[in-house]
Formats: C-alpha cells, structure tokens, sequence
C-alpha cells in the first residue's frame, strides 16, 4: 500500500522543519510504502524546498507550487498530483507522533470499509495558558485547531462532524469526484474555510464510512496570537463570514452554513438540557460573534489566510 503524506504550506519554513523532522521519525509499518508531497502557496517555493533538502531521509520528497493563494487550491493539486492509495493530509504547523502511520493502518484494517479517519490534534501553546483560555480549550479545543477523542466515533451527520484537516487521512479514489473539485474551489474563490469539513461532509453525505479515532495523534503549534478570548471571537467571526460566502450546497445537496448554524443551536440545546451553564453560555457567545461575521460580508472576500480554524465542535 502506497500512502501520500500531502502537506500544505505557506510562509513557515520554521514550523515545516519541525513538521519535517517528525515524518523522518515516523515509524513506517510493513508492507507500506510512502510519498511526500509539499504544496507550497506563498510567493516563492525556493525556501520550501531549501527546507525539504535538510531531510534525505525522506526520499524523494517533492515539492509542489501553486500560485494562486488559498488552501483549497493546494488541496486540489495535492490530490492531483498523488499517487498513493491513501492520503495523510498534515498541516504545516503539526508534529505527528511517531506511530502515526501505525495508528492509521490499524484503522484500515479494522474498519476496512471506510474512507475516511480523523485523528486527534492535540494544542501545544507557545505562551501559557491563562485560566479563561484552558477553560475554554477544555470545553471548545477547536478554537485553536484541535481535535480530542475519548474512543474511536463514526462520523454523522446527525452526530459526531468534528473533524480536523490538520491530522487527515483519506482513501485517494474517493476525492477524485469533479463535483468535490468544483466545490473545492468555490471555497477558494470565496477566500472561505471548512475545506475538511466539506470533505467529511461529501463523504458521510454519499454513504461513506469515516471515523473519528483516538489513536493517531499530532501536535498542533499555537501561536501566542491564537490564544484568548480575543482570539475565540475571532475564529467564530471569520465562520460566520465563511457562512456568509458559501450559500451553495456541497455536492450532496447539503447546505454548509446551515450544518454550522444547526450543529451551534444543538449544542445549545444539549448544554440548557444538561444544566452546563459554562459552555452554554460560550455558546451563546459564538452564536452572537457568528451571526456578527455573518452579517459583517458585504462583498469582496473574507480573510482566512491565518489558518487555525478548520475544526468544527
């Protein structure tokens, strides 16, 4: 089995080489080959792939450039470009575990049927947390890129979605679908996010089987930027403008801004029914900053080049 380990960059070559350094750690399992593909999207790929020769241990690495800015136009030359039966999609600013690649195909084997895993990313803060921000990593990890799971969770679209594109695997043959690609780059022309969201969705949409799983792990950099409440009202402001750009429906007739808006008034009605009144009221929050972003697009395009706001709670 051949597995793509799909990298999307831009302007980082410091948390690349960390990234880098990680996948020469990683323990490959028998019987499995890998490819590494680096699409870089900033203005010049020459530093990439300066950065890519400091690790012949991973072979023929190749670095890709896509000129026009946006993730979701790296994603579609990354999926073009690849030659694996699966995809590992890690983004720049992770560290994988070393058993990452065995987490992931003991999950194929388990679930042979899927085509689709999400693994769990796992914050790692570069200032320290104040007590606000480990509440409200505690109760909404999301806010900064992460992603935690108790046991292994089907995905549904009536249940568990939550998903990051920073720790990402999935069976290649299944994003080569032109309706996918076309939607893909209505988000980029959109200057919007949720690009693994839209992946996830079209997949549980179609029937396909895909799960959420404790085992594989990465650890994702936070910025001191990234952190606070300042930062929570930030993330939910530029997905309330996210839902603002994409009022068309991913290929499976299932409308993005209202599976944001509806899986918000659930958690709402799951926080009043369980007495939570911490989270319920983070809740209401991010209903009120979401609804603020929503109404704040007036045209042209919504800034989303900071990243760190893929996953959906």
């Amino acid at each position: 089995m051949l597995v793509t380990i799909a990298i999307c960059t831009r302007n980082r070559p410091r948390l690349l080489r960390r990234l880098l350094r990680g996948i020469a750690e990683l323990t490959v399992p028998a019987g499995v080959q890998t490819e590494i593909l680096i699409c870089d999207n900033s203005d010049n790929a020459g530093s990439t792939r300066e950065v890519a020769g400091h690790f012949p241990a991973l072979g023929l690495a190749r670095v890709l450039f896509e000129p026009k800015a946006g993730k979701s136009y790296s994603l579609i030359r990354l999926i073009g470009e690849a030659s694996g039966d699966w995809m590992l999609f890690l983004d720049d600013d992770v560290r994988p575990a070393k058993d990452l690649l065995i987490a992931y195909v003991d999950a194929m084997s388990r679930y042979p049927k899927a085509t689709l895993f999400g693994g769990q990313i796992l914050p790692e803060l570069e200032a320290p947390p104040s007590s606000s921000w480990r509440y409200l990593l505690r109760v909404a990890p999301g806010v900064c890129g992460g992603v935690t799971s108790r046991q292994d969770t089907r995905f549904s679209l009536e249940g568990n979605m939550t998903i990051g594109g920073g720790n990402l695997a999935v069976r290649r043959e299944s994003l080569l679908r032109p309706e996918l690609e076309q939607y893909l780059r209505f988000l980029a022309e959109s200057s919007a996010c949720c690009e693994d969201l839209v992946i996830a969705i079209d997949h549980v949409g179609r029937g396909g089987e895909g799960w959420q799983l404790l085992a594989p792990r990465a650890v994702h950099h936070v910025p001191a930027e990234r952190s606070g409440p300042r930062w929570f009202c930030r993330w939910w402001f530029l997905r309330g403008q996210t839902c603002r750009k994409v009022p068309g429906s991913i290929p499976q007739s299932i409308s993005l801004r209202r599976f944001i808006v509806q899986r918000r008034f659930f958690r709402l009605w799951n926080h009043v029914t369980r007495c939570e009144i911490g989270p319920l009221l983070l809740t209401l929050v991010s209903l009120g900053v979401l609804g603020a972003g929503f109404l704040s697009v007036t045209g042209g395009s919504v800034s989303t080049s900071d990243g760190g706001i893929d996953p959906v709670s």
